[in-house]
């Protein structure tokens, strides 16, 4: 190189944000399309989260209408009467296993639970002849006693507790047949009396159930409790780190549920007006599939009690759509397991996108 040949400058890099920039150039704004307005992205966002519940509102008008076509006593209200009554047992059951299930847990023990719940008081209250107000009490501590007892099981295990509450379903569909192998009939009058009245014109089961749905509801979605589940359904270990008493809410949440069995087999109990070892047999997948359909996965950690409850009337009236077209009762069983498996597949294809 020569001495005087001049020296080439080479340019120094820009600062970031002054010059030339070393990122791609945004990509032009589509000017045929108008921006987007605050009430189109709220609505975009509420579309986008309950997504579950707009499906499932979607599906039960197609039902309806067919069902409509297909028999007129479909919409009438002594049909819609009877559908609701029957649907707040398992709603009541469903509720409960709504808070369990977000937080990771799940009990296949509550059908049976209420079983061995309605037996407790038949018997002494038919057969022992105590006091209406003492049997119920016992009744509803029993189930309730045994929902704690899966809660320590299940806060004291590192069993699923799928498997701890299938052991504890066997044992208490032996324990109810250990009481009567028939059912315990001959309920007080009273008691059937206060069970058959109808404010408003609404079978007081449905008002109850009603009442139980809206306290879960806003445990859920209101509460310290509530951001408690939804965090331990997330992680254990995280929810252990961050303050929560892992084991006491386990337990209580299983108390909890048994404290809605209690009240379930009092209530279903004195409607039927008989107690018999087998009268909860099912309920437990039926209360299941109405808290999977709704959109609670069953890992946890999110879910509520809407989505459940609309579950659960699509279930409801797939069941009673069967009923009303005279076909076999057993194939119920096997649409409610269809649901199930449907609802999971459709959670996992989410999870996975």
């Amino acid at each position: 190189m020569k001495l005087n040949e001049p020296v080439a400058e080479v340019a120094a890099p820009a600062p970031p944000g002054l010059g030339t920039s070393s990122t791609a150039p945004a990509p032009a704004l589509d000017a045929t399309r108008p921006p987007e307005t605050g009430e189109e992205s709220r609505l975009r966002s509420f579309a986008s989260r309950r997504r579950t519940e707009l499906t499932l509102v979607l599906v039960m008008l197609v039902i309806g209408i067919v069902a409509t076509s297909a028999s007129p006593v479909f919409l009438t209200w002594g049909n819609w009467k009877t559908v609701l009554i029957q649907a707040s047992f398992v709603g009541m059951l469903a509720c409960g296993m709504t808070v369990l299930m977000v937080s990771g847990g799940i009990d296949l023990s509550v059908g049976m639970a209420v079983s061995f719940a309605g037996m407790v008081l038949g018997t002494t209250l038919i057969e022992h002849g105590l006091p209406l107000g003492i049997a119920i009490a016992l009744a509803i501590l029993v189930a309730t006693g045994v929902g704690l007892v899966n809660g320590v099981l299940a806060a004291n295990s590192v069993a699923h507790p799928f498997i701890l509450t299938l052991g504890t379903m066997t044992l208490l569909q032996g324990a109810a047949l250990a009481i009567n192998n028939d059912p315990i009939i001959g309920f007080p009058e009273g008691l059937l009396n206060a069970m058959a009245a109808q404010p408003l014109g609404i079978p007081i089961v449905v008002l109850i159930f009603a009442g139980v749905a809206v306290v879960c509801h806003i445990l859920l979605s209101q509460t310290v409790i509530g951001r408690h589940v939804q965090a331990l359904g997330g992680s254990h270990d995280a929810a252990r780190l961050a303050g929560v008493r892992v084991q006491r809410l386990t337990i209580g949440l299983y108390g909890f549920m048994g404290l809605l069995v209690g009240v379930t087999a009092v209530l279903m109990s004195a409607t039927l007006s008989s107690a018999g070892p087998q009268a909860g047999r099912g309920m437990e997948l039926m209360a299941i599939a109405a808290v999977a359909v709704g959109g609670t996965p069953l890992q946890g950690g999110r879910g509520g009690v809407p989505g459940t409850l609309l579950g659960l009337v699509l279930i409801v009236m797939i069941g009673n759509v069967l009923n009303l077209l005279s076909i076999d009762p057993n194939l119920q069983y096997i649409v409610v397991g269809a649901i199930i498996v449907t609802a999971v597949m459709g959670q996992g294809r989410r999870r996975s996108s």
